[in-house]
């Protein structure tokens, strides 16, 4: 569906703790293998710069102009002092809040980010914006210095496997408010998936005795390990060079990302060192809420702030730092590395009174948990620093590492009951650098045969995804040949009654009648079914002729179910959208029938002119499934319109009246 081919590639992993961008660019021979690459660190300017930066923006309150990203932002807010911090907004942590099971039902156009400094909030979409847009900014005079015109070039965001359409199209909003594209459906922008990306620049990186064991029919799990969500997929190689996969299994995860470990040890940060020096009852872990900086809120809801002081979070900035340098190195199996040191803490022994009284805090917090010998935590006022017995750390790994070894172990027995099982599990993303959680995950793939699939991570698993999303960005169909469908996709039509395939009709008003008969309205026709084998670009169509004389345009309403409805054949019975209207009305096995209160609901809207007779004026739906969007092309052919559009979910409007040729 794209008609846009562009030879250099801007891909941006926009990540929930850290983000990087990768220019790509096509080699002679167009190859996707003579692909070169070149990561870069936004917010440094310098060559070196190849690894990711935090996720976080410094912005002025007033004019929100972005000041800058990534650590530069945090450690100019935090060098503030207080009055100062109050004329500036600091965010960072917020590309969670667009994880579906997150927000909830909650539309993300009205979630709102509360940061530091500012008593202010601001709109979710302005804060991913800014952060995009300083990514642009940057990303343009790297191109330039290229000698290629940035009005040339193509984007690449990085998205979860597990996202949902909003979430995408949201990302959409995001990077036309930042400057990338112009319109929200412009084929400048692609979206991709985060391990599909992962697979590639893994696979294509791979020494050439690992390649030669990936030969076609091998089956491989992608174990994308982020800062914020986990996205598992597996697939099935169909090719080699370049490598062409298959999926197997519909991509699945949660909110099992790295920054849940530092939320967690945020929990225990807080709990230690705001406790009331007199007394030992300080906050229980698990019952901290205060976890984060950057809060989301509907609009018009009352917010969720930490109780603690502004000097009180930069002494939290000051342990988060130094936690996120040593967690990664932890590895409770050796000696040298089984306790976490928590180094530079001297703002923190400011800000609870010295060194003597960050003494009796850690002795609190010990009695508290029954922490001793070995397991206790220990304070060093000398060098400021704090040391993290295994039995802690191990509490704040847990959270996140269980749940993810525990969803591979149920995927790998799902894969292998067709008899084929996983070979190869490939561990990317930017957890993937843990030491502990490379552990855990090759423990958990242990069997009583051996090792049920051999465990890969790549040299530099957080440049995974990025630079495989950059090379994908130039190449699109060179790498998936098809993909699991995660729902059914339906559009609502009207059908020519007749009693074997539609009765029992849910209600009465469900009948109209004109010049051609009896007809039902509200059938759900699938496009696409949940688990179907997609390829890509596959696409779905329906001719629909408008219901009655008068009708000059036709809105076709696409629903999206996660379940399997009834074909639409010539002996099906048919799968009815029931009106909350009529709800009341129906028996508990007519409900169970068909289905209500779906949404969200995307329109494609066609203009049928009024040029010859109903049945003249015919209009085609076609849907693009099998990409990393999904595409939609409306047309008429007596008005010659055609309207291009990504399916946007927006759950408003009223019921199209197309009614089936």
């Amino acid at each position: 569906m794209p008609t846009f081919t562009p030879t250099t590639i801007v891909a941006v992993d926009f990540g929930t703790a850290a983000t990087g961008y990768c220019i790509a660019q096509a080699g002679k021979s167009g190859a996707p293998t003579q692909a070169r690459v070149y990561p870069f660190k936004p917010g440094d300017r310098s060559s070196s710069a190849t690894e990711k930066n935090l996720t976080s923006v410094l912005l002025e309150a007033s004019s929100l102009k972005a000041i800058s990203v990534g650590r530069d932002a945090r450690r100019r807010f935090f060098e503030m002092d207080q009055e100062e911090m109050k004329k500036y907004l600091y965010l960072e942590c917020f590309k969670m809040l667009m994880s579906p099971t997150r927000r909830g039902t909650t539309p993300l156009t009205s979630v709102a980010v509360h940061g530091l400094g500012a008593d202010k909030a601001i709109p979710l979409l302005t804060a991913v914006a800014k952060m995009l847009g300083y990514v642009r900014e940057e990303a343009e005079d790297r191109v330039r210095s290229l000698g290629v015109d940035p009005n040339s070039i193509g984007w690449v965001l990085t998205v979860p496997a597990i996202w949902d359409d909003e979430a995408k199209m949201f990302m959409r909003l995001s990077a036309v408010s930042a400057g990338m594209i112009d319109t929200v459906d412009s084929d400048r922008l692609q979206l991709a998936l985060e391990p599909e990306g992962a697979v590639i620049a893994a696979m294509m990186d791979a020494p050439s005795d690992l390649q030669k064991q990936l030969v076609i029919g091998q089956r491989i799990m992608i174990l994308d390990c982020g800062g914020g969500t986990v996205d598992v997929t597996v697939s099935e190689l169909v090719d080699i060079s370049p490598p062409k996969l298959k999926e197997i299994l519909p991509a699945s995860g949660d909110a099992w990302g790295g920054t849940i470990v530092d939320a967690q040890f945020r929990k225990f940060a807080n709990s230690l060192i705001a406790q009331d020096s007199n007394t030992s009852s300080s906050s229980n872990i698990e019952d901290d809420d205060s976890s984060t900086t950057t809060i989301a809120t509907p609009k018009g809801q009352p917010s969720h702030h930490t109780d603690h002081t502004i000097s009180d979070a930069a002494a939290l900035s000051a342990c988060m730092d130094a936690w996120e340098t040593a967690k990664c190195s932890w590895d409770p199996v050796d000696s040298n590395r089984d306790r976490i040191v928590v180094t530079g803490l001297a703002p923190v022994c400011d800000f609870v009174g010295g060194a003597e009284e960050m003494q009796k805090r850690v002795a609190n917090y010990n009695e508290k948990h029954n922490l001793s010998g070995s397991d206790a935590i220990v304070y060093r006022p000398r060098s400021f620093s704090l040391v993290l017995p295994s039995k802690v750390v191990r509490s704040l790994f847990e959270h996140c590492v269980d749940p993810i070894c525990n969803h591979m172990q149920k995927l790998l027995i799902e894969a292998a009951e067709g008899g084929r099982p996983v070979g190869f599990v490939f561990l990317v993303g930017g957890f993937a650098e843990s030491v502990y959680l490379q552990r855990a995950v090759r423990e958990a793939l242990e069997t009583e045969n051996g090792p049920a699939a051999h465990l890969i991570v790549p040299g530099k698993p957080v440049q995974c995804v990025n630079r495989g999303a950059a090379v994908w960005g130039l190449y699109p169909k060179a790498f998936i040949s098809s993909r699991v469908a995660k729902y059914t996709y339906a559009v609502l039509l009207n059908e020519t009654y007749r009693p074997a395939v539609h009765d029992p009709v849910p209600h009465p008003s469900y009948f109209f009648i004109n010049d051609t008969g009896t007809h039902v309205r509200n059938i759900l026709v699938p496009l696409v079914q949940r688990n179907d084998d997609v390829a890509v670009d596959h696409s779905a169509s329906r001719n629909v002729v408008p219901s009655q004389d008068n009708q000059t345009d036709i809105s076709f309403r696409i629903y999206r179910l996660d379940r399997r409805i009834c074909e639409v054949n010539e002996s099906s019975k048919r799968t009815y959208l029931l009106d909350d209207a009529i709800l009341p009305e129906l028996s508990s096995r007519m409900k169970q029938l068909h289905v209500a209160n779906v949404s969200p609901a995307a329109t494609v809207n066609v203009n049928i002119g009024t040029r010859g007779s109903r049945l003249d004026r015919e209009a085609t739906l076609q849907i693009f499934f099998g990409r990393s969007e999904i595409g939609v092309v409306a047309s008429s052919r007596t008005s010659g319109e055609t309207k291009r559009a990504t399916i946007t979910w927006d759950g408003s409007g009223t019921l199209g009246a197309a009614g089936s040729k």
